[in-house]
């Protein structure tokens, strides 16, 4: 696995939007492929299960290489099927995608060059009117609209 000091970096990055199916294909790619979450440890430490999916490390105030690969221990057996840095790990953050026009510069300077090779991003795009009915009826559902 490409390591940084203190964890991996997650070779794949599942993008999207809010209700746009990003969870489902993230789900499939650990369940089928075996490609592990993060962690809920350092800066995520004591947060909801979903931030095991979607760290939202990089819309905070980053700061540190080091303490994002810390949330991809190497070392830590996180699924059925074995070490999860056989499969490797996976970070999908589905507001990334909003902050693109900054995301792509702030990877690569945080990213080792052998990471830039082996990385693999996943966009999921789903039909911006059913995207946002299925948001305003989640958001309901929760009490925010």
């Amino acid at each position: 696995p490409h390591t940084g000091r203190r964890g991996c970096w997650p070779r794949t990055w599942v993008l999207g939007c809010q209700k746009c199916g990003s969870s489902a294909v993230a789900s499939a790619i650990n369940t089928y492929l075996g490609v592990c979450w993060a962690e809920l440890t350092g800066v995520n430490a004591g947060r909801e299960a979903y931030y095991r999916k979607e760290t939202h490390y990089w819309q905070r105030d980053a700061t540190t290489a080091s303490e994002f690969t810390a949330l991809f221990p190497a070392s830590k057996v996180m699924h059925a099927g074995g070490e999860c840095a056989a499969a490797g790990f996976m970070e999908a953050t589905p507001n990334y995608l909003f902050d693109l026009p900054r995301m792509p510069a702030l990877l690569a300077a945080a990213m080792p060059l052998a990471v830039h090779r082996a990385v693999r991003f996943v966009l999921v795009l789903r039909e911006p009117v059913a995207r946002d009915l299925s948001s305003y009826n989640h958001q309901r559902m929760y009490g925010e609209a």
